[in-house]
């Protein structure tokens, strides 16, 4: 009876404990900002429809306020050029944020003449 005890409460013990030790794995998940000429709501439902159907992609937020898509993928199946790349296919201009800016708050500052430029050549809008 003891050694029946004994099994019940380690079985307990490890079906606790699994979800936190799966958890700690690392998931080869990675966020990346992309900068895009998004100008509109129709830009940002093209590049977020797009990149959702990629390999890879767990989830997309374009906001063509800040002209950035943020994309949240998988390592193992894709890259951030791939990314990068499917955004052009759209018929959009796309690069690696390299930059902490957040246009949101400062927009002034993200007013250069490249990106007042970018805007006018965006996806057919």
């Amino acid at each position: 009876m003891r050694t029946l005890a004994s099994i019940v409460m380690t079985l307990l013990f490890v079906a606790v404990l699994a979800p936190e030790v799966e958890a700690q794995k690392p998931s080869g998940e990675k966020t990346v900002n992309i900068e895009a000429n998004l100008s509109c709501d129709g830009c940002k439902k093209t590049v977020e429809t797009g990149l959702a159907k990629a390999k890879g992609v767990k989830e997309v937020k374009a906001d063509p306020t800040t002209k950035m898509v943020t994309v949240t993928y998988d390592e193992s199946k894709t890259s951030e050029e791939k990314l990068v790349k499917s955004i052009e296919k759209m018929g959009y201009k796309a690069k690696v944020s390299k930059g902490d800016k957040d246009c949101g708050t400062a927009k002034k500052d993200c007013d250069t003449k490249e990106d007042v430029a970018s805007r006018k050549t965006g996806g057919g809008c």
